[in-house]
């Protein structure tokens, strides 16, 4: 009489089998490698060397890290297969198998073209159909290995063992070329460079020019911030500003180089990387930083090193806390972090692909001295915990970069980080846009608090713009905001003036007027420019099927719209697409 088999034997059985736990070790060798191989090792190693233009470490620098973090992934997933036995060992290593077969094919050859990743909505919905047949594929590619086990065990052994070194050394083939390549570029390598945060809450003890760029902000941003917190503008009552502010560009790049050198684009005849280290040498820069060389300022600007210069070397004399980094760097785990998540996201299926926000720096500053700025939030996490004071410096030019209303939006109206990490995506956000804005008016404002604490406050020019106002809706607002204080100005409210600025040829020479320099070479201060104007210009990038094709560029022409009134003339140039149309060499988007 057959023995009655229980539910504990049955659940027994599955952990039993004929092979030794010695087999079973040999044969999860291969799926256990492939698996941790793509994700943990070719993954980052790859996308280090795809993107050794925008980081300031090499691959094979980040090497030993990445194996190390292979090799224990690796482990545990080894064991996890081996230890069981029976029909649970068979379906991890199934599980295994079709995991690195899917990995492989959507890294390679199945992931769509996102667009431009500069902050814009990613339009998910138009990607449904994509989607299903991507879920289609790997549910077949999954469903694989269980299939062949059902049917032969011998196969399927064959099947596991052979797929998973295919996988491996296809891969290791082309890393190993890659590394190869990327051995002989450091070998010429340029010296790498960093920006200091050392004094970023240092100011100078006689005077000070100061700098706060809000990214993407619009007057009427200001305005419904103002709707909602209105003290958070009380402290500004010396400043003027103005309304009719425009820009020559409508994104950072190359906004923010344009403003810190006056040299504009020729984008039909000049890649962009090429205008963005030649700017910095042109008449234009060489005088500016000259005069606050020759003033006695140190000049440190906190941003990001990709959008100011393809090459930073072209920074060494401009910027006085720009250090090289020969020796010393260590790692930053939360950097590295976020790059192996970005190399498990290319390896996810597009409907499972998480919502998560990763910017250049996060993994540019991988490897790091140790008082490098490694995140462009720095001064947020720092002003709420410090305050400024004096340092070595007689007077000092700071630039700080702040996020403005670029999303995600991640401080509340007090400037305070509602979270330690970035919002998981575009879509969603831990606050608001008029909270976030009113967070750095709030961070401003203690600023000059500190500064009147310290007796510094009428020796101190500020300046608080905007490289471009919004660029996602048609009917938005595309000026940007611009604020000054000059050095001993005072008055009882502020002053807000409708003369027809352009920020790139106002800013130099404003700052020089701080400085008591006469005579400008990039154009005319803000307080000189009459109400009545001549016709300005701003570009937008765009897309036109009509020229050819950019490569990896989700756009390949300038839109320009001349406009003599405000900012309502330009929305409705913008609205009704009255611009004029200019082919670009290249793009940095």
């Amino acid at each position: 009489m057959a023995e009655k088999k229980t539910f504990g034997s049955k659940c027994k059985a599955l952990f039993t089998g004929k092979r030794s736990f010695r087999k079973r070790l040999l044969l999860a060798l291969g799926p256990s490698l492939a698996l941790s191989f793509t994700l943990l090792f070719f993954g980052p190693l790859d996308l280090s060397y795809i993107s050794r233009d925008y980081v300031t470490y090499s691959a094979l620098e980040i090497l030993p890290q990445t194996a190390l973090v292979m090799s224990a992934a690796f482990l545990a997933l080894l064991l996890a297969a081996s230890i069981p036995g029976g029909k649970v060992h068979a379906f991890l290593l199934s599980v295994y198998s079709g995991l690195s077969l899917a990995f492989y094919l959507q890294g390679s050859f199945l992931n769509p073209d996102l667009g431009t990743l500069d902050g814009r909505t990613i339009n998910w919905p138009g990607l449904s159909t994509k989607m299903i047949v991507n879920l289609a594929i790997w549910c077949l590619i999954l469903l694989l290995p269980h299939l062949v086990h059902y049917f032969s065990n011998r196969v399927w052994q064959r099947f596991v063992i052979l797929t998973s070194a295919a996988l491996v050394l296809m891969q290791a083939g082309s890393l190993a070329g890659k590394l190869i390549d990327q051995a002989k570029i450091d070998r010429d390598r340029p010296v790498s460079w960093y920006l200091s945060a050392e004094d970023m809450l240092k100011t100078g003890s006689e005077k000070n020019i100061t700098v706060f760029l809000l990214d993407t902000v619009s007057n009427s941003d200001i305005a419904a911030m103002a709707e909602k917190f209105p003290e958070q503008l009380n402290v500004m009552h010396d400043f003027t500003m103005y309304t009719n502010a425009n820009t020559h560009y409508m994104f950072t790049v190359p906004s923010l180089v344009n403003l810190l050198t006056g040299q504009e684009w020729d984008c039909e005849n000049e890649p962009i990387r090429d205008y963005m280290n030649k700017a910095w040498d042109s008449e234009e820069a060489i005088s500016f930083y000259r005069e606050l060389k020759e003033k006695g300022f140190d000049r440190n600007v906190y941003m990001l090193l990709s959008e100011a210069a393809n090459d930073p070397a072209v920074l060494r004399d401009r910027f006085t806390n720009l250090k090289s980094s020969d020796s010393g760097r260590k790692i930053n785990r939360q950097a590295f972090l976020k790059l192996l998540k970005l190399s498990c996201y290319r390896y996810f299926p597009i409907a499972l692909k998480p919502f998560f926000v990763i910017y250049t720096m996060d993994i540019s500053n991988l490897l790091t001295a140790g008082d490098a700025m490694t995140n462009e939030w720095e001064l947020v996490f720092r002003m709420n915990e410090e305050r400024f004071s004096t340092g070595s410096a007689k007077n000092v030019f700071s630039f700080y970069y702040l996020a403005g209303t670029h999303k995600p939006y991640r401080i509340d109206e007090r400037g305070r980080l509602i979270s330690s990490e970035l919002a998981p995506g575009f879509l969603t956000n831990y606050s608001e846009k008029e909270e976030q804005l009113s967070g750095f008016f709030f961070l401003i404002g203690d600023y000059i608090r500190q500064l009147k604490e310290m007796g510094l406050y009428d020796t101190t020019g500020i300046i608080i713009l905007a490289d471009h106002g919004s660029n996602e809706e048609s009917g938005a607002d595309h000026q940007p905001i611009y604020m000054v204080k000059m050095p001993g100005e005072a008055h009882d409210e502020m002053h807000i003036r409708t003369a027809p600025i352009t920020i790139q040829d106002c800013f130099i020479p404003d700052v020089l007027s701080m400085i008591g320099v006469n005579g400008n070479l990039t154009g005319t201060p803000s307080v000189e420019v009459p109400e009545e104007g001549a016709e300005r210009w701003t570009r937008a990038y765009a897309y036109d099927e009509s020229y050819p094709p950019l490569n990896g560029a989700s756009n390949n022409v300038m839109r320009e719209y001349r406009y003599k009134g405000d900012g309502e003339e330009l929305i409705g140039k913008w609205v009704s697409g009255e611009y004029r149309t200019i082919p670009m060499l290249d793009s940095f988007y």
